[in-house]
């Protein structure tokens, strides 16, 4: 988080989440002083690692801090429909050998007009050419990110969530 003043619309749309079992953890990413978390009924947990942190740095961080089982991203902007994590989790009940699921969402005007969806088909080859999976469409399974000692490289300025999906 850089403690925008859009982040309570995101906590309410997790706490809003139609899947019950969701920790939310929030990374104060800014360097200043975080405003509190708003009381909901998800409680938030706010990490405060006392210095500004790149986005590779503050998902590693998330890493870290991140439970045994799914895990997701979401940047303070986004916002999920209150079903995303449910379908999320019934895709990856459905492929029990894959490592993550997603799904498509809208990218969205502050007046909510759809500017452009995106939910492409699963394609490798396509991911090698370029990155189809928005940060906050993807659920990925811990186990698989710690199979594979995955984390963000933190020399990256642009486009580190595309190279962690690689």
């Amino acid at each position: 988080s850089m403690d925008r003043g859009t982040l309570p619309a995101l906590l309410e749309a997790l706490a809003a989440q139609t899947y019950p079992a969701t920790e939310v953890v929030v990374i104060n990413a800014s360097g200043a002083p975080h405003r509190p978390l708003p009381s909901l009924d998800q409680p938030a947990r706010l990490i405060d690692p006392g210095r500004a942190l790149s986005r590779p740095e503050a998902a590693n961080c998330a890493l870290d801090e991140a439970g045994e089982a799914l895990a997701m991203f979401v940047d303070d902007d986004d916002l999920i429909e209150p079903t995303h994590v449910a379908r999320l989790v019934e895709a990856l009940g459905d492929a029990p050998q894959a490592p993550a699921a997603y799904a498509g969402v809208r990218l969205e005007t502050d007046g909510n007009r759809v500017v452009k969806t995106l939910d492409e088909p699963w394609s490798s080859d396509t991911l090698l050419i370029r990155n189809f999976l928005p940060i906050h469409s993807v659920l990925f399974r811990m186990s698989a990110v710690r199979r594979r000692s995955c984390r963000f490289d933190e020399a990256l300025t642009r486009l580190e969530d595309w190279d962690f999906w690689l």
